[in-house]
């Protein structure tokens, strides 16, 4: 019999990094939505210091003030003093106002001096240093900043920090700073063929953009190695189209160790230089430097397009590891390696996380998403988007580590992690108890987190889906079976017209198959027609499973079957008219490709049901049978149908309680002991009384290896699965997940069942 691998969440990634919290897949984000405030964007008039006059070029400041940069500045140089504090008040990054860019300045920052941007837009067009740092200087950054270093010829650095400057960049955290580098030299850090000095990030959000063979951030020289690149606050995002490292060297540079103490460090490298580390034409591994990790977040990507490079295949921007070079430490200097530890469980509790390691305090923070985009804009949305990824990722020595994430309201997980020398990796264990929520805003938002948010289901490993209407539930449990056999999810819709959610998950899963459950009246012509249209019109990519009944579409789902993998050896017989049982036996059905047939309360099988199920008994095509439900539910008349005896227990089984609820522990039970991918852990609960919750929730506990209980949303009255199930293996649930909000599932009832399974 066909067994299924447990699925908790399958993902095509590995990013190499400190912590990359994500909280389920996002649309492309606007600056509120990111952490930049409505502020992000500003306007011309948003800017009022007092100042002390404007600058044309060729001014040397020898005082603190603030000073407009003269629309009409072109072709100077403006130099700062040593230990001076001056702030440049720009014209504006062109945001449909008409704005247009100052040309080729140049800033001197001497040593000890502050230099502040605020709103100044700088295109670089001749072969120049944007910003000198001529000493130990600071760069910050308020407003939104723009450098355009567009000269594709060129050997200077855009921001230059040469081998005896350092420079420490700060901003406001409403604000952004953008960069653009297109040449030899670095984007920020050294000119061509010269060591690079200490950078040190410290607050502030910056965009910044590279290609050609100079790094985007790092060291330019071929024979010495690079000063240090310290990331300690802020949000950093580079992305690399280039020989050149996103952050370390150039093409043939020798890289200078990357810090990561705190912050938030978005990386992606997009041809042959790597995201942190060496160039990518230099062949000396020793060129790589160091990666050191001791806090804040890394999150790498690399697209198709430099792929070759590292001798990987897959789809664009994959989330990897191999982008990084850079020889990986943990904070104490240790060779480090990769942990990676599942964030489902944080999905939705949208808050700030601590992470502590070894009772030391790693990371704080809230969680982020970024993708780049190749368009050339300048605000902060135009500049991130979806990054498919909800993991917590560590670097780690190679020992045994406590790890404790906690949140806002003080719920604390603990997981002890190993080494394991055979097998060159750590354990990866959840935490010891948690429990998941599925809320939803109604059923369709339920169903769209379950398979989406959840991580059981992605593009790389679904084919099919299966539609059915969220309103009904005879043909979407039916239908349940065939998702086994498909390894598909099922989708629920409104009858008139496809629903958004399901639409939602069918563009992001990118199926090449799509079953329809239910005739016309359950899922009209019109729904199959926006199937078809999603399929790129082709008709025969979307099939519809249909009968004149709930009976009927059953079996056509059943024949439906047969034309693919094929059934298992056991057929179940439900209640077709009430749904509790059927949910309950979903998991099971899905695990072991059963089929599902439904059954009349009062006159059993129709004719056409009794008689497939008897010409399979003949053929030794189904071998047992499962009867699920008292005879309240399946009325002994079934056997005098199916021509057997129901007392027969060698060949039917008939798993029932006194309730709905003890009868989902029955089904439970057998399932566990009789079907190897089905276990406790992981265990979903849903409400007994109503049905939409669940409908694709019996096919995500299949997929993932667990049972399906039914609770009752009365705390008094849900104890049947706590008594039955939870409580006897206390310590084996390490996850629970529960489906539907709390006026399905109420919070108290939610703790009872978290507390039992401690």
């Amino acid at each position: 019999m066909r067994q299924k691998v447990q699925q908790q969440s399958k993902r095509v990634a590995m990013v190499l990094l400190a912590l990359a919290l994500a909280l389920g897949l996002m649309p492309a984000l606007a600056p509120a939505a990111w952490g930049l405030g409505a502020g992000a964007v500003t306007t011309n008039e948003a800017v009022e210091p007092m100042l002390d006059g404007t600058l044309s070029g060729g001014e040397r400041l020898t005082t603190n003030g603030s000073y407009q940069l003269a629309s009409n500045a072109n072709n100077g140089t403006i130099t700062l003093a040593d230990g001076v504090s001056v702030e440049i008040i720009g014209n504006g990054i062109d945001k449909g106002q008409g704005d247009i860019p100052n040309e080729n300045i140049t800033f001197i920052v001497g040593e000890g001096s502050k230099l502040t941007l605020t709103e100044v837009w700088l295109d670089c067009t001749t072969d120049i240093n944007a910003i000198d740092f001529k000493g130990a200087g600071t760069l910050y950054s308020k407003g939104n900043n723009l450098i355009d270093g567009d000269n594709a010829g060129g050997s200077m650095a855009v921001i230059h920090v040469g081998s005896t400057a350092s420079a420490t960049f700060q901003g406001d955290a409403d604000d952004a700073f953008f960069l653009y580098k297109n040449r030899a030299g670095s984007g920020i850090g050294s000119n061509e063929n010269e060591q690079s000095g200490t950078m040190r990030f410290q607050s502030g959000n910056y965009f910044i953009k590279g290609s050609q063979v100079g790094a985007v951030i790092g060291n330019d020289s071929q024979t010495d190695a690079g000063s240090p690149i310290y990331i300690e606050g802020g949000r950093l995002y580079v992305y690399a189209n280039a020989r050149g490292a996103a952050i370390g060297a150039s093409s043939l540079g020798i890289s200078g160790p990357v810090v990561v103490s705190g912050g938030q460090t978005y990386v992606m490298a997009n041809w042959e230089g790597s995201a942190i580390g060496r160039g990518g034409r230099s062949t000396n591994p020793a060129s790589a430097g160091t990666l050191e990790v001791s806090g804040g977040s890394i999150k790498a990507a690399i697209t198709s397009n430099g792929l070759p490079s590292w001798g990987l295949t897959g789809t664009e921007d994959l989330i990897t590891d191999v982008a990084i070079t850079a020889q990986k430490m943990d904070g104490a200097g240790n060779e480090a390696t990769l942990f990676t530890l599942d964030s489902l469980v944080y999905v939705d509790r949208g808050e700030t996380l601590t992470v502590t390691i070894d009772g030391k305090e790693f990371y704080s923070g809230t969680s982020y998403e970024c993708k780049y985009q190749e368009d050339k804009t300048y605000t902060p949305a135009n500049w991130v988007g979806e990054t498919d990824d909800t993991d917590l990722y560590f670097y780690l020595s190679k020992q045994t580590h406590t790890i404790k994430v906690e949140d806002e309201s003080g719920q604390v997980d603990l997981y002890d992690i190993t080494w394991d020398k055979a097998t060159g990796s750590f354990t990866a264990p959840l935490p010891d108890e948690d429990w998941v929520r599925f809320p939803g805003e109604d059923r369709y938002d339920t169903m769209k987190q379950i398979i989406l948010d959840s991580g059981a289901y992605t593009a790389a490993d679904v084919d099919t889906v299966i539609v059915a209407r969220g309103d009904e539930f005879p043909d979407a449990l039916a239908a349940t079976s065939l998702a086994g056999i498909t390894d598909a999810p099922v989708l629920l819709s409104t009858s008139d017209t496809l629903s958004a959610e399901a639409q939602e998950v069918i563009e992001t899963l990118k199926p090449t198959t799509i079953y329809l459950a239910g005739g016309d009246a359950a899922l009209s012509v019109a729904v199959e027609a926006q199937l078809v249209a999603l399929m790129g019109g082709d008709a025969s990519r979307v099939i519809r499973a249909a009968g004149e009944g709930r009976e009927e579409t059953a079996l056509d789902i059943y024949q439906k079957g047969l034309d693919g993998a094929g059934w298992g050896d056991t057929a179940i017989i439900a209640n077709g008219y009430n749904f509790a049982d059927a949910l309950s036996v979903s998991p099971l059905a899905y695990a072991e490709d059963y089929p599902i047939f439904l059954s009349d309360p009062k006159t059993g099988l129709s004719d056409a049901t009794a008689g497939t199920i008897k010409d399979a008994i003949a053929s030794n095509a189904i071998e047992h049978i499962i009867i699920v439900g008292g005879d309240a539910a399946v009325p002994e008349i079934v056997s005098t149908q199916l021509g057997y005896d129901l007392d027969d227990d060698s060949f039917i089984t008939r798993l029932f309680g006194a309730t709905r609820y003890l009868t989902s522990v029955e089904i439970a039970k057998h399932s566990v002991a009789n079907s190897a991918p089905l276990g406790y852990d992981n265990l979903a609960l849903a409400v007994g009384n109503n049905f939409p919750d669940a409908l694709s929730g019996g096919a995500f506990a299949g997929r993932i290896g667990t049972v399906l209980l039914l609770v009752h949303h009365e705390i008094e009255d849900g104890t049947a699965a706590i008594d039955s199930i939870i409580t006897p293996q206390r310590g084996s649930i390490t996850l629970g997940y529960v489906l539907g909000g709390d006026a399905a599932i109420p919070d108290a009832l939610m703790k009872s069942l978290e507390a039992a399974s401690k």
